[in-house]
This record gives C-alpha cells, structure tokens and sequence, in this order.
C-alpha cells in the first residue's frame, strides 16, 4: 500500500467515526512516522492557534479545492469553538454579512468539521467527495434562513424547485419537519416547533446525504468533538 492510500485510508477512517479521537491520535501518529511533525501536532489539538500556520493554510486549501471560485475561510467565533455552528445560528438572529459566495469551515483536530456555505456548493463538494475527506458533521446554509408565518406557528423551511428556491432538492426526502404544499403543489413549506429544530434537521439532512455518497455508515454521534461549553 502506497504512503497515499494509507493517508486516505486513516482519513475515510476518521470520517466513519468523526467523534472518536483515537482515529485521529492514529492519523497523528502516521503523519509523525511520515516526517509531518507540524501537521501531526495540528491534529492533536482542537482548534487552530490564532494566526496563520502551514498546517491551517494546507487544511484550508484542501476544503477549498472541493469548492471552485468560493471564498473558503475559518470560522473563528469563540460561540463557535464552545457551542458548535449550529447552535450559535440557530439562537442568534440570521445575518449574511459576507455574500452567496462564501464558504466558512469550522476546524477541528486538523481537519474540516463543520462547513457553511449556498446549498449548491454543499451538493457538489459531497459529489466531489468532500465527506470521505473530512469529518463533516454539520452543515449551515449561508444564503437564506428559516422563517415565521402568521398563518402558522413554529419556523418553516421554503422547498421550491425553480432557481428562487435555496434548501438543495437532493435533500429534500431527508427532512423530518411537517410538510405542507404551496403554489398548487409545485412548492412546499416544511415546519418546526423553533428555528434550532429547523437547523439541525437541514444539517442533518445534508450531512445524510454525503455520507451517503461516500458510502459512510449512518452517524450515530452529531456531536462534533470539543463543542462542550466550557466551564
């Protein structure tokens, strides 16, 4: 077996198990026995130093070659590193500061956890074969939010199939809420009690059907490593 499909093969490893660290501490350990001291110590810790490093920027370009002509940065938010993405949009306010074009990964352990990006992006990065390369847990839309409506209580996603629509059709089966028609049957608004239930099951929804194209067994822990608050 080559140096290369071994470094894939631990990597297909850790994205079986996203929350188990020995995986990791194994993945760590070859890259050590490969002569990647630096790389090796970015894996062993939670979260990027502050600042640029070589490991950071390698982390990073490997996300971006799975999202062409996307602006790819880390997500830094302290709310983030304790809580975990979702958690931090699903309580706030949405906000799209930063355009359509921008993708926002959360970093953990030397590889991508968390991503945040237009639900296109997100469908052709897992046809790419982003989910097999990282440990991707959670997914955030960047280009639209979960709303309210008089009519009906709880917050409700829009699933509409022309260019206006933002919640990717490929997922659509995947989504848990309650589902109710609009425009004659052509669209659908699909609810939720709050919009962190709305959140979590489009993450989920998204994270499902990555995994499902790279061939990864169901998760069985959503819970992305470090995202306990701290004391």
């Amino acid at each position: 077996m080559t140096p290369q499909e071994e470094r894939a093969g631990l990597r297909r490893a850790i994205a079986e198990e996203p929350a188990t660290l020995v995986v990791r501490l194994a993945y760590s350990d070859w890259l050590e026995e490969h002569g990647e001291d630096e790389a090796a110590a970015f894996v062993r810790v939670a979260y990027p130093p502050a600042g640029r490093s070589a490991p950071l920027d390698a982390a990073l370009g490997e996300v971006a070659a799975f999202f062409p002509k996307l602006d790819v940065g880390v997500m830094r938010r302290r709310r983030c590193r304790r809580h975990g993405l979702l958690e931090v949009l699903g309580g706030l306010p949405w906000r799209q500061p930063e355009g359509p074009d921008v993708v926002r990964v959360v970093i953990r352990h030397g590889l991508a956890s968390e991503v945040a990006c237009p639900g296109p992006a997100i469908i052709k990065a897992a046809r790419a074969g982003l989910f097999a390369a990282h440990p991707i847990v959670a997914f955030a839309l960047t280009t639209d939010a979960p709303f309210s409506d008089s009519r009906s209580p709880g917050m409700w996603w829009w699933l509409d199939p022309t260019p206006r629509g933002t919640v990717p059709p490929e997922v659509w089966g995947l989504l848990r809420g309650q589902r109710r028609p609009a425009n004659g049957g052509s669209s659908w608004f699909i609810g939720y009690p709050d919009r962190l239930a709305a959140v979590l099951d489009l993450s989920a929804a998204v994270v499902a059907y990555g995994r499902r194209h790279a061939r990864l067994p169901p998760l069985t822990d959503h819970r992305p490593i470090g995202t306990n608050p701290e004391p």
